[in-house]
């Protein structure tokens, strides 16, 4: 009991598991990240466990590059 939500966590982050797979929308941070590498920031869904792929709305802006800080996505 003591560290089942831990191991389900790092089970669920090794694997693509099918019926663990959600797609939602996130929202821009409010503030700008502190490195001049990234432009934007913007927060995590709440429960996030495993991002598995980063899209636009504009397929003629692909996310090519991002990095997750903290409970924060830098593209």
């Amino acid at each position: 009991r003591l560290h089942f939500q831990n191991t389900v966590n790092s089970l669920l982050r090794r694997h693509q598991w099918s019926f663990a797979t959600a797609r939602d929308t996130i929202s821009k941070g409010h503030h700008r990240p502190y490195s001049t590498d990234w432009s934007a920031s913007y927060t995590l869904p709440a429960g996030f466990i495993r991002l598995l792929r980063l899209t636009t709305t504009d397929p003629a802006l692909p996310v090519n590059e991002f990095a997750i800080e903290g409970r924060s996505i830098l593209t």
